[in-house]
């Protein structure tokens, strides 16, 4: 862990003390353990929502996925569990990538329900989302249009794709429409580059496949709920976006909300000096590792 992660954790545990909720995290597509970066979160301020689908519901039960439609439908296991998906893999992609792990090995019956379903009469315990699904994450999010409007999630984390890794996918450009129109804002995001089976040999970037993005509500949206939710309510939330920013690498947006809110925030100097010590060393440490990976891209050659 790097001294910058090791104060992100520290920071967050200091700044979610006195919230009276936990940060609500509905992780779709992940389960299990927390992955980075909402490993830098105290454990005992999150309550996690996981929905795996390898998971068995009831005794005897079908296997359940999160969906934009209820009902039972086929789950394409592969022969890499990590892409198993509601959708078949692309052949064409398989056939130029050298894919063969996204290749099914089996298919299951599983039962779909939607994520408005998951959580009626109590959208507002969710504070974050984390849409890892394999080629299903516009589906998911179309099957969250009422906890979208009705929550207040404070960050959404979803994975795309950019060619069609999957038949019948969701789009990076459907979902940013998506979520653009639900007032939520891109600020940051990861596209990741393979190269062509036949071009494997030959050093170059790779052409790209798919990614992560990252979105959070607008300021608008911040200004309309302090004008309607009840104080201390809202203090939750801002400390809660301000520790999410914060370990994503987005002190600016935190920032932000300490500039705009201040005083709805209890000693809002230290939350500013707790910000910018955080990051004391992030630009030695970035260095560090742009260094590494170019020591590694060369040895590829």
């Amino acid at each position: 862990m790097t001294i910058t992660d090791k104060r992100k954790a520290q920071f967050s545990r200091q700044l979610l003390a006195p919230t009276q909720t936990k940060i609500g995290f509905a992780d779709v597509g992940s389960g299990g353990p927390l992955k980075s970066p909402w490993n830098l979160l105290p454990i005992d301020r999150i309550e996690k929502f996981d929905f795996d689908p390898e998971a068995l519901g009831d005794s005897g039960s079908l296997p359940i996925c999160i969906s934009n439609q209820a009902g039972e439908r086929e789950f394409y296991v592969a022969h890499d569990p990590r892409s198993s998906s509601l959708h078949p893999s692309s052949p064409a992609f398989v056939e130029r990538f050298g894919q063969d792990a996204l290749l099914a090995k089996e298919k299951i019956q599983v039962k779909c329900i939607t994520l408005d379903q998951c959580f009626i009469n109590r959208y507002a315990v969710v504070d974050l989302m984390d849409v890892n699904a394999e080629g299903h994450d516009l589906q998911i999010l179309q099957g969250a249009t009422q906890l979208l409007s009705e929550a207040f999630v404070k960050c959404l984390k979803v994975e795309f794709e950019l060619i069609e890794v999957w038949q019948e996918q969701g789009w990076f450009s459907d979902i940013d429409a998506l979520l653009r129109g639900k007032h939520f804002e891109l600020v940051h995001i990861d596209i990741e580059t393979s190269r062509p089976r036949n071009a494997r040999a030959i050093y170059h970037r790779g052409e790209p496949l798919w990614g992560k993005a990252i979105y959070v509500p607008s300021p608008l949206c911040w200004s309309q709920r302090a004008s309607v939710i009840d104080a201390k309510v809202f203090a939750d939330d801002l400390l809660k976006a301000i520790v999410l920013y914060t370990i994503l690498d987005l002190p600016g947006r935190s920032l932000d909300l300490v500039n705009q809110f201040g005083n709805k925030i209890h000693n809002t100097h230290k939350v500013t000096s707790g910000i910018e010590a955080v990051f004391e060393y992030a630009k030695v440490e970035a260095i560090q590792q742009r260094f590494v990976a170019g020591l590694r891209s060369l040895l590829r050659r």
